[in-house]
């Protein structure tokens, strides 16, 4: 089904749209953006440009996992919902932008290792797994330098402490990370086998609109904008407490380096207040290659920048 005022193309139950933004000859539309900023009231003006050609994207409600894992945050690990279910090895490297405007400003990267024995949940609540026992995989480095091995903490929910099962592995490498480069994680565990698993960091990510600090309207299209190599997706996420809850993925389809997001497909959705909109590139890959370890294997490295951004 075709919506004719946006041409968007409607599939399933109302879980994914796919639509076609036709644009006129250029013209140049100037957007002004306001900065969530303790005492600085003057919004800066930013000029974008459309293009004449089509900007495809796809449009993806994200649904909450049916088992409440040991979450990660979307806005750094970039691990939704889904690959916390499907995924009970982890082995990840990011590189991570937080760009709250002039509020605050910086980045980090690290890698983070995990593996879960599905046969050991930690406890389960109104029918729903809380958690696995992480596997002590030994000794693990990337590229021949020591990650550290660290208790394995599981959030607690509705009122719960937090619990710790079993170990993980995690590591900051911001000195040391490199864009196009193969990072290799090595382990030799006694209880699942040896471990020898390398993956290539992507290109970085610099967001050029919506910027970190900047107040949107909510009945307005958004341009988005961006540089670097390669096809991005972009996660949409509620920020209250200090945590984040994703929300809608956005693809981008080709590496044009910008997009109109009509508000009658997203920002309308939504009820005012503070988002994360995480632009993700990544490479990333699927094996279940450990012998001795029954289960799906996510391999992957991002390049990540978060805007945290005011909906009104």
């Amino acid at each position: 089904m075709v919506d004719k005022e946006t041409g968007f193309r409607v599939i399933g139950n109302d879980v994914r749209h796919l639509f076609n933004i036709r644009t006129m000859k250029k013209t140049i539309v100037t957007f002004i953006l306001g900065l969530i900023v303790a005492g600085c009231n003057k919004p800066g003006p930013v000029e974008l440009q459309r293009d004449d050609a089509d900007a495809l994207l796809e449009v993806i409600r994200i649904a909450p996992a049916d088992s409440n894992l040991a979450p990660s945050r979307v806005d750094s690990m970039v691990t939704l919902p889904e690959d916390q279910a499907k995924f009970a090895g982890q082995l990840q490297i990011a590189h991570v932008t937080f760009d709250a405007g002039q509020s605050g400003y910086g980045f980090i990267a690290f890698t983070r290792v995990l593996f879960e024995d599905r046969s050991l949940p930690v406890h389960s609540m109104l029918g729903r797994i809380i958690g696995y026992h992480g596997i002590d995989l030994g000794v693990v480095t990337l590229n021949g330098a020591l990650v550290a091995r660290r208790l394995h903490r599981i959030i607690g929910r509705l009122g719960r402490p937090d619990t710790i099962a079993g170990v993980e592995y995690s590591g900051d490498i911001t000195m040391t990370h490199q864009a196009k480069t193969l990072y290799t994680w090595r382990a030799t565990p006694d209880s699942i086998g040896p471990i020898a698993t390398s993956i290539e960091t992507p290109d970085g990510i610099v967001v050029e609109s919506p910027r970190g600090g900047t107040i949107i309207r909510r009945d307005r299209d958004l341009p988005i904008s961006w540089r670097g190599e390669g096809r991005i997706f972009i996660v949409i996420s509620r920020f209250e407490a200090g945590r984040t809850r994703p929300l809608f993925m956005v693809r981008v389809r080709d590496d044009r380096h910008r997009a109109i997001l009509p508000s009658k497909v997203v920002l309308r959705l939504l009820p005012p207040g503070t988002y994360v909109f995480t632009f993700v590139r990544a490479n990333r890959r699927e094996t279940d290659g450990v012998a001795g370890f029954t289960g799906a294997i996510l391999v992957q490295a991002a390049s990540v920048y978060n805007s945290y951004v005011e909906l009104r």
